[in-house]
């Protein structure tokens, strides 16, 4: 196994996708087709899968999800649970791509970031450096037992 050092260099940051602007994705997915983002890394693991990532790295052709619907409910409960994010941890909600420093194809978009509260410049490499990953999920995640005011009663 290799150590590696987290670096303290900061990224660049690129497109923003803007759900309120459609016009603002293509952009957005023309910059994350243009290198390795973490869910290209979760899905390389399989064949099939390592294939089509290949190929729309080098063809530009991509499968648009955007109107499946449990793709439609993450992209409309994402926004809340940033806010709350952003109200419980202080971690500020966030639609940009970032390049690595040492590496430009090295790609990340993070649902979430650090922001130096005077500057507003990205936190990299610091203790208090965090960020934030909001996955949805079609299936019902539930815990337990609801009440009437969706208070869990129980944990099954």
């Amino acid at each position: 196994m290799t150590n590696t050092k987290l670096t303290t260099k900061t990224p660049t940051r690129g497109v923003e996708y803007d759900p309120a602007k459609p016009e603002t994705r293509d952009a957005w997915l023309a910059q994350r087709r243009t290198g390795v983002t973490a869910t290209n890394v979760r899905d390389a693991g399989d064949p099939s899968d390592r294939r089509k990532i290949v190929n729309e790295k080098v063809t530009g052709e991509f499968e648009d999800l955007s109107g499946v619907p449990h793709v439609r409910h993450g992209v409309l409960r994402e926004p809340q649970i940033a806010d709350w994010i952003h109200r419980k941890f202080g971690i500020t909600p966030c639609n940009s791509v970032y390049a690595g420093a040492e590496n430009s194809r090295h790609l990340a978009s993070p649902d979430g970031i650090s922001l130096d509260p005077f500057d507003k410049t990205l936190v990299v490499g610091a203790p208090d450096a965090k960020l934030a990953e909001i996955k949805a999920s079609k299936h019902d995640l539930t815990p337990g037992r609801l009440d009437e005011d969706r208070v869990l009663l129980e944990i099954e």
